[in-house]
């Protein structure tokens, strides 16, 4: 029986080696980075955030986005895109080709240069300080869970967030606004 899976691992070990090494992925170069987080009695009421992501692009190379796989502090991976449903892209008013690439990485073809918005749902049912979760009058969600990012673009690029809410709820983030609004600059 040892022999047997030992030749098996030795088997499976040569084979991988023989597989040509994949690429990283890199998605086009994204500018004008804007995320909105919609959170509103209606949302909540589902325990989902409404999330969009606009951006500009330069040409139709692909745009690789993806959610992170954990939260930082929280030492477990918690799967961030499983929470995503309704996923679409559109640019123009139309409806653009994605797909997704793996558990946390959508592959989007824009058609010309221009604004690109993505959103999708995110169930945010879980009691968790790394995970969103929602309440009757209440939403809570860290950047982890709802930003995607360009895939191998790194991390050093402005972005601005909008929070959409009820007008009587408050929101409470370590990002300051100018206008004192619920519209947040973020140089990274």
């Amino acid at each position: 029986m040892v022999r047997t899976v030992a030749a098996a691992l030795v088997v499976a070990s040569a084979f991988a080696q023989s597989l040509p090494a994949q690429a990283p992925r890199v998605s086009a170069p994204i500018t004008a980075v804007s995320y909105e987080i919609t959170a509103d009695s209606a949302a909540v009421g589902r325990r989902q955030l409404g999330v969009a992501m606009s951006f500009q692009v330069a040409s139709t190379a692909p745009v690789i986005l993806s959610l992170p796989a954990w939260s930082p502090g929280h030492y477990v991976l918690l799967w961030f895109a499983r929470r995503v449903s309704n996923f679409s892209a559109q640019s123009g008013g139309e409806q653009l080709d994605w797909r997704k690439l793996d558990f946390q990485t959508w592959e989007i073809r824009p058609r010309a240069a221009g604004t690109v918005r993505v959103s999708f749902e995110y169930l945010a049912d879980a009691v968790d300080r790394a995970v969103a979760w929602t309440a009757p009058d209440f939403a809570f969600f860290n950047g982890t869970n709802v930003f995607l990012y360009p895939t191998g673009r790194g991390f050093d690029w402005p972005a601005r967030l909008t929070v959409r809410t009820e007008s009587c709820w408050g929101v409470a983030t370590g990002l300051e606004s100018p206008a004192g609004v619920n519209n947040f600059p973020a140089r990274n």
